[in-house]
């Protein structure tokens, strides 16, 4: 509240703490999203998440093959 005034006069202060707040918070957000994952779950689905792994693979390898004829690399 004692610098609403200055917020207020200045836009690009206002841009610039929002960014910093963002970036020093951001890390914090995801090491507690991160500590609430049950790792049996994760080791459960461990094969889900290969074969999905496989699959976006193998969608990108063959989406990108037809244009290497038009780039002409080998």
């Amino acid at each position: 509240m004692v610098l609403a005034d200055t917020f207020l006069g200045n836009r690009e202060l206002i841009k610039r703490m929002r960014a910093t707040t963002f970036a020093m918070l951001t890390p914090f957000y995801f090491l507690k999203a991160g500590s609430l994952v049950d790792l049996r779950a994760v080791f459960a689905s461990g094969g889900l998440v290969v074969l999905l792994f496989l699959a976006k693979t193998v969608a990108k390898f063959f989406g990108l093959y037809p244009g290497r004829s038009c780039l002409q690399i080998h």
